[in-house]
């Protein structure tokens, strides 16, 4: 019987950046062209505080760690349906 090997933390990271970069380049395409325009969006200092703790925690910028969170959501409002 095959075992299972444990990855590392950084192998971890690595295979599910490669996972959802194809998904996030493919979000980024908007009525068949790619969106290269910022989005603003205003947070409260509590949230944001809270944002930055997050990111620093998982060696994320603050841009990227909103980026993921929102795709997240996106991907199990479409798993709910």
């Amino acid at each position: 019987m095959a075992t299972a090997t444990k990855k590392t933390r950084e192998q971890m990271i690595k295979k599910l950046g490669q996972s959802q970069a194809l998904a996030i380049e493919r979000s980024e395409i908007v009525n068949g062209r790619r969106s290269e325009s910022p989005v603003s969006v205003r947070l409260s200092a509590p949230l944001l505080e809270a944002l930055d703790l997050l990111a620093q925690k998982e060696h994320r910028k603050r841009g990227n760690l909103i980026q993921h969170i929102l795709w997240e959501y996106v991907q199990e409002q479409q798993r709910a349906k």
